[in-house]
């Protein structure tokens, strides 16, 4: 994590986050910060009256796309309206500015959203600050892989209001590429119409190292040597030696035995999922809610047929194993 000192400690901030892994985006945001952000979501998932409830009382609220009909588009005044007035109550809200997520590691075309709601909540003694947030995921899909969260300088919103007064969609415009542009500094940006030839010859052109800020610079600095010259770097990845792995080969044979039954019902679940970007906050949630009952009750069986001991020693090293057999990287 990095820039938390950027973070306004009270007063109306709108956190400004790239999308990529659904939820997850916003939990980050969420438990990297002493606020407590309100955030839109997409408005389909509120469709179920016990999702909506749920949803609603963490402090999140639906936004709805042009394809969840008219109806539901007029919806968007009402969702607008409240964030006016939470950011008018010094509440923070996160907004994803992209309006979708996707698992690329490039930043999308910034929507007019939250220049619209930026805008319509300044006032000259409650000035509105955006922190634009970028996450920049090492795997978006599997566990045990490092985030690095980084929060940029505010942006001050009243610096754009002379733009906006004289044309409202001149200041959107203008609020929209100057956060484009602080949050691309946050994480790695590859460009779409390379995308492909960049995002293989990066992959098998980067060192890693233990500093996830200097990870993201060099990262930063390699996209942008391929962008200027992709044929002076080979697409063939080197491979990584195998030897850690093996020598936690142990851990990893009792993490399978342990976890077997949250492995199986976390498979079930996500093979019913669709859409790809779910995959990785559904892991998480799954993974939160079932696996302590499912060592827990292990345990309690295997103090039933042996001895509480045994059962005590089963549960110490089912964690132990399995939050080994994460950091390298074995897939549970």
């Amino acid at each position: 994590m990095s820039g938390l000192e950027n973070v306004p400690k009270s007063g109306p901030v709108i956190f400004a986050v790239n999308h990529q892994n659904y939820f997850l985006d916003a939990l980050i945001v969420t438990v990297t910060t002493s606020r407590n952000p309100y955030f839109l979501a997409r408005g389909d998932v509120f469709r179920i009256p016990m999702i909506s409830y749920l949803l609603n009382y963490i402090n999140i609220m639906p936004i709805y796309r042009s394809r969840d009909g008219v109806k539901n588009i007029r919806k968007n005044e009402a969702i607008i309206d409240k964030c006016v007035d939470l950011l008018d109550s010094g509440h923070p809200v996160l907004i994803f500015p992209e309006a979708n997520h996707e698992y690329k590691y490039q930043l999308r075309p910034i929507q007019k959203g939250v220049s619209r709601i930026a805008f319509a909540a300044n006032k000259p003694n409650r000035p509105i600050r955006i922190v634009p947030v970028g996450i920049q995921f090492e795997s978006y899909r599997n566990t045990g892989y490092p985030v690095l969260v980084s929060y940029g300088k505010p942006i001050l919103v009243s610096e754009f209001q002379e733009k906006y007064i004289e044309n409202h969609n001149a200041g959107f415009a203008t609020l929209s590429k100057s956060l484009g542009a602080s949050m691309r500094k946050l994480i790695i940006d590859i460009q779409e119409d390379q995308y492909e030839v960049i995002y293989k010859k990066w992959k098998s052109n980067r060192s890693l190292k233990t500093d996830r800020i200097k990870q993201l610079q060099a990262d930063q600095k390699l996209v942008k040597e391929i962008s200027i010259n992709p044929e002076n770097f080979s697409s063939t990845k080197i491979q990584d030696s195998n030897f850690t792995r093996w020598t936690f080969l142990p851990f990893y044979l009792i993490s399978c035995i342990a976890y077997f039954i949250p492995w199986a019902i976390t498979n079930l679940i996500l093979s019913r999922i669709k859409d790809d970007q779910y995959i990785a906050s559904l892991k998480v949630s799954i993974w939160f809610l079932i696996v302590p009952e499912v060592i827990l009750l292990e345990g309690l069986l295997l103090s039933v047929i042996f001895n509480s001991m045994i059962a005590i020693g089963f549960i110490i090293l089912s964690f132990l194993s399995g939050w080994i057999t994460i950091k390298r990287y074995f897939p549970l």
